[in-house]
C-alpha cells in the first residue's frame, strides 16, 4: 500500500512476465535523438502488445474517455545518464512494469514532492517555481522498490523518476521495462505528438 494518493502498485501483474520479458529482449531498440549513449533505449511494441496491457490496467483507471495510449519497452545500463532530478509524462496516466530478471532487480521509481510548494502533481499555477534540475527543491515522497513483474501506476503529471540506480551490461541484465502512457482529452502530450 502507497502512501501517495493515486499511486498503484501491483505485483505479479502479468500471467506470463518471462513471455513479456523475451518479447521485449527481442526487439530493436532506438536511442533518442542527439544520444550521448548514455540515456534509456526504446522499442514500440506492436498494436497487440500495446492493446494487451491496456485492457489490463484500464480496470485500474477511474475515467473512461480515454483518446489514446502508448506502449514501449525501455532499458538502461550502467553509466546511464538521467537527464533531470525528475519529470511529469504530460499524460493523464503512467506505467511501469518491470521485467528484470529478479536477481538483478535494484532501484525502482522515486515520486517527489516540490518542497517549497508541497505539490507532487504538477499545478500550472506554480510552473514558474519547479526547477527539474535542482534537488534542492525537492523531496522523496515515496519510493517504489524494483520487483519482476511489478506495475506501477499513477498520474503522468506527478513528479516522478527512476530510481537511480544503473546496472547492467546489456539488456539481458539491466533495468527492463514496458511503459504505458494513456491520454485524455486536454493532455499536453496530445498536442505533443507522444
Amino acid at each position: 500500500m502507497s502512501s501517495v494518493e493515486q499511486l498503484i502498485i501491483r505485483d505479479d501483474f502479468y500471467p506470463d512476465a518471462n513471455l513479456i520479458r523475451q518479447r521485449a529482449i527481442e526487439k530493436e531498440y532506438h536511442e533518442p535523438p542527439g544520444s550521448t549513449k548514455r540515456l534509456a533505449k526504446t522499442a514500440q511494441c506492436t498494436d497487440q502488445e500495446g492493446r494487451e496491457l491496456f485492457e489490463l490496467v484500464m480496470p485500474l483507471v477511474p475515467e473512461k474517455d480515454i483518446v489514446s495510449f502508448r506502449v514501449l519497452f525501455r532499458y538502461t545500463l550502467a553509466g546511464t545518464t538521467k537527464k533531470t532530478h525528475c519529470h511529469v509524462d504530460g499524460t493523464s496516466y503512467a506505467g511501469i512494469v518491470y521485467l528484470t530478471l529478479p536477481e538483478h532487480c535494484a532501484g525502482g521509481t522515486t515520486i517527489y514532492r516540490h518542497t517549497p510548494t508541497g505539490d507532487h502533481i504538477f499545478n500550472p499555477q506554480h510552473q514558474h517555481l519547479y526547477d527539474l534540475q535542482d534537488e534542492s527543491q525537492w523531496e522523496i515522497a515515496e519510493e517504489v522498490e524494483m520487483a519482476h513483474n511489478r506495475l506501477v501506476m499513477y498520474p503522468g503529471q506527478m513528479f516522478h523518476a527512476l530510481t537511480p540506480v544503473f546496472f547492467g551490461d546489456d539488456i539481458s541484465n539491466a533495468r527492463l521495462t514496458q511503459n504505458i502512457f494513456i491520454m485524455r482529452p486536454g493532455d499536453p502530450a496530445l498536442s505533443q505528438g507522444r
